[in-house]
């Protein structure tokens, strides 16, 4: 495991330099202070030599001065070096999720993923910065005080290294079932999490739609078993806690009942003693550490395999450097297959060509391949036979980050940032044109709606655009994509929640900006793709028809009675 988690301490070496030399400072003072205390009383004050104690004092003012400094240092390294480990794991981990096909992101759950963006993360990088200066700090004074204590008097040193011994065996012991019921508390934690997450994240359909009462009573039923599995984890722990305490206090009162007598017999001095008992106070205090971070560490292991899993799954788009020249546009399905599953077959040998500058448009019933044709577009699939060609070049020699950048996907099912207006609409443009963004809201039918508010658009709306209506959620998602000027946009189902005067006046917007980029429309509502200049009829998989409006119509085919039913 140790191994397995230094590959992310990277770039942070000089900062652990640091580290050891406050740590040097501060285990000195540990291990020196007992020492003046035994001179104090064995040499100076049995001598009556005032000026001997004076200086042994100052020394030790000096000691606990530097500790504290080195204390203080120590904090803040430590801190820098957990943000550092942090943004660089949460990095990898954001970027392989960006990067997983679809297949991940149909089973993928949302609980599952935060925790391990969030807390897994935050456990590694705790073990790899304040555990290891405990870690750190707590070796160097078994040790070092392991040596003072033979120095001091080798005799008893004997019994502390026998408690040693056992304590490891202890550990050994208990560790294994730490490690298994942290992996139960876990796994138990996150089934909790996401009936509290499906609520709080649809709060208003769960009210409107009458399921309070059956959701309080999953949660409740999850609750109770956290609860058993959390009592169990805390025993198991305390177990071992409890364990490590009682030893401890077996050798302090061996080495005080036997110390005493050694000063009794005169081979030892009281000095001495009372240094061997600081001594061994003090290194009750690393053991008992040690023994929490054993603890610590079950969990770390648990939180280091969650994340080199999701780092490592074959879930990944096969991604290559190749990348798409500056004007692009057509696009080909050359007898395309696809099924989500291997004995669902969504698609069906479908071929057709899209030409720069036209509209196309797609119908059918759900469940007929639209929105699938879109997704293998986007590179999302890749399993699929048949071949798909952007200018002449198959995507799956193409860069998919350069690909996604150039294509606008605007869906029914919109996301906006807990953000402004402004900030929705330019998202990571560095240098945004605030001309472009007015222009672009203007030909979404949302200008005088911003016009309107106190704050215009550095208006804030909210998580997910909550204190948007339906309508003004596509109506920014629309002004979003017009703001983007993508080479080939999509809509999908994008204007389903206008009315159909906003819907006819959006529409002819877009299309007379978009005239000479590729358009691409999916649709239930036939009314919005009239226009279209090409038109392609899916039913169970496959193109049934193609042609424009009012030659589907003269067929008498699909489009037809698609048509017919909606008038």
């Amino acid at each position: 495991m140790y191994k397995r988690m230094l590959k992310y301490t990277k770039g942070n070496m000089k900062w652990y330099f640091f580290l050891i030399v406050c740590l040097g400072i501060k285990s000195a003072e540990a291990l020196i202070a007992p020492l003046i205390v035994s001179k104090i009383i064995d040499q100076s004050i049995s001598k009556g030599d005032i000026a001997a104690i004076i200086q042994y004092s100052i020394a030790s003012v000096v000691l606990y001065l530097s500790a504290a400094v080195s204390i203080i240092l120590s904090q803040g390294i430590t801190t820098k070096i957990e943000r550092k480990i942090t943004l660089n794991i949460r990095k990898k981990c954001v970027a392989s999720c960006l990067k997983k096909n679809g297949n991940f992101y149909t089973h993928a759950k949302s609980s599952d993923m935060l925790t391990i963006l969030m807390q897994d993360i935050e456990n590694v990088s705790g073990m790899l910065s304040r555990e290891v200066i405990s870690v750190g700090y707590d070796i160097i004074m078994i040790v070092g005080i392991s040596v003072f204590l033979i120095y001091t008097y080798w005799k008893l040193s004997i019994i502390v290294f026998t408690i040693l011994v056992l304590l490891i065996f202890v550990q050994k012991k208990l560790n294994a079932r730490i490690e298994r019921t942290t992996e139960e508390s876990r796994n138990s934690a996150i089934q909790l999490q996401r009936p509290i997450q499906e609520m709080v994240t649809n709060l208003l359909s769960f009210i409107m739609g009458n399921m309070g009462s059956f959701q309080e009573k999953k949660i409740q039923m999850r609750e109770e078993n956290f609860a058993k599995i959390k009592i169990k984890t805390a025993v198991t722990i305390s177990e071992f806690s409890a364990t490590i305490s009682f030893i401890s206090g077996v050798l302090v009162v061996m080495i005080i009942g036997l110390g005493s007598i050694q000063v009794i017999k005169g081979e030892m001095t009281v000095g001495v003693l009372l240094a061997f008992e600081i001594y061994t106070q003090r290194l009750l205090s690393p053991l008992s550490d040690l023994a929490n971070i054993s603890a610590d560490l079950s969990v770390v292991n648990v939180s280091l395999k969650r994340i080199e899993k999701f780092l490592n799954e074959e879930n990944y788009i096969n991604n290559s450097v190749e990348i798409l020249p500056k004007k692009i546009g057509d696009i080909v399905f050359d007898r395309v297959s696809f099924g989500y599953k291997e004995d669902l077959e969504i698609l069906d040998r479908v071929s057709f060509e899209i030409k720069k500058g036209k509209i196309h448009a797609f119908v059918g019933e759900s469940g007929a391949g639209k929105s699938t044709i879109v997704n293998l577009l986007y590179g999302l699939w890749q399993n699929y036979s048949g071949n798909i060609f952007i200018d002449g070049k198959d995507i799956k020699n193409l860069s998919i980050e350069n690909v996604r950048k150039r294509i606008s996907v605007v869906s029914q099912n919109i996301f906006l940032l807990d953000d402004s207006i402004l900030n929705n609409i330019i998202l990571d443009d560095p240098f945004p044109d605030l001309n472009r963004v007015e222009e672009a809201l203007i030909r979404a039918s949302m200008w005088k709606y911003v016009q309107d508010l106190e704050f215009g658009w550095d208006t804030n709306i909210g998580e997910n655009g909550i204190c948007l209506s339906g309508g003004e959620k596509q109506r920014m998602a629309i002004a979003r994509a017009i703001y983007k000027n993508p080479e080939i946009i999509i809509f999908d189902e994008a204007t389903s929640m206008l009315d159909n005067e906003t819907e006819n006046e959006i529409v002819q917007q877009v299309l007379t900006l978009f005239k000479n980029n590729t358009v691409i429309m999916i649709a239930h509502r036939l009314t919005t793709i009239r226009n279209a200049d090409k038109i392609f009829v899916l039913n169970h998989g496959k193109i049934v028809e193609e042609g424009t409006h009012e030659m589907l119509l003269e067929q008498k085919g699909n489009y037809y009675n698609l048509y017919c039913y909606q008038i």
